[in-house]
């Protein structure tokens, strides 16, 4: 029971886990970026 509920939960979170991933790289790009902005400056 328990790990059936499991599997299904990580059936379902992984969309979730790629658009969350996706959203970490974008934020960490943007303050990467953010990061040069104010060495050049």
């Amino acid at each position: 029971m328990g790990v059936q509920n499991y599997k299904n939960k990580s059936i379902q979170t992984g969309n979730f886990m790629q658009f969350d991933y996706i959203i970490h790289s974008v934020i960490f790009n943007s303050v990467q970026f953010i990061k040069q902005m104010f060495k050049t400056v």
